[in-house]
C-alpha cells in the first residue's frame, strides 16, 4: 500500500488531459465542495498558488504515485484508472501538498544551497507530507459517506497508527517513498551539498 502521491518540484506533472469544471474531474470537485471534512483544503490550496483555482486533471501522474501536486502550475493530477473513492482521497492530499507550496519551496531552496544533506531533504519533504496525510485522514473520516465511500478502503488509513512523525519515518513508510525523495536530491542538490559539505578523504 502506498502513499498517495508526491510533490517534487523540480519535476513537471507527466500525462493526462486536463479537465475543468466538467466531467470525472468536475465530479470530484463537486464531491469536495459536498464535504471536506472542515479542512477548507480547496481554499487553501487557492490561496497558497496566488488566489487562482487549483487545476484538477485526470491522467498518469509523476512518479508511479496515485496523484502529482505540480506546484509550478498550481494543479494536481490524479491516476485517471484510480477507484472514485481513491481519486476523492488523493485529491484531498494534493490539495493539501499544494497548500504546502511555500514550505516546499522553502526546502528546494535549502537543498539547492547545498544546506541539507539527502537524508536531511527526505525528512523534510515527507514531514510536511506526514502533516497532509493528518488532514487527508481527518476529511475521509468525515465525508466518506457524504462521498458514497463509507465501504471504501482508504490508502491513507494504513497510517492512521502512527503516533507522530517519527514513528510513520520508521515504521510505516515505505522504503521506496523515501527513495523517491532521495533521488530527488541525488539528482539535483547533490552537488551543491557536496561542494559547500566536501566529503572527508
Amino acid at each position: 500500500m502506498c502513499l498517495s502521491g508526491c510533490t517534487d518540484p523540480d519535476t513537471p506533472s507527466s500525462g493526462g488531459a486536463a479537465v475543468g469544471c466538467a466531467g470525472p474531474a468536475g465530479d470530484l470537485k463537486k464531491n469536495l465542495q459536498k464535504c471536506d471534512g472542515g479542512t477548507d483544503i480547496y481554499a487553501k490550496a487557492k490561496a497558497a498558488i496566488g488566489g487562482k483555482d487549483p487545476g484538477i486533471e485526470l491522467g498518469t501522474p509523476a512518479g508511479g504515485f496515485d496523484g502529482h501536486a505540480d506546484l509550478q502550475n498550481g494543479k494536481v493530477v490524479i491516476n485517471k484508472n484510480s477507484p472514485k473513492c481513491t481519486q476523492m482521497e488523493t485529491l484531498v492530499f494534493e490539495l493539501a501538498n499544494l497548500s504546502k507550496k511555500a514550505e516546499f519551496e522553502r526546502v528546494t531552496k535549502e537543498a539547492k544551497a547545498g544546506d541539507l544533506s539527502r537524508e536531511d531533504y527526505t525528512r523534510a519533504m515527507e514531514r510536511i507530507e506526514y502533516d497532509n496525510i493528518q488532514t487527508t485522514i481527518k476529511a475521509v473520516n468525515a465525508c466518506k459517506k457524504a462521498w458514497g465511500c463509507d465501504r471504501h478502503t482508504f490508502d491513507l488509513e494504513a497510517f492512521s497508527g502512527a503516533k507522530n512523525f517519527e514513528d510513520y519515518y520508521k515504521n510505516y513508510l515505505a522504503k521506496s517513498h523515501k527513495d523517491y525523495y532521495r533521488n530527488v536530491w541525488d539528482r539535483n542538490y547533490k552537488a551543491a551539498y557536496e561542494k559547500k559539505h566536501p566529503p572527508k578523504k
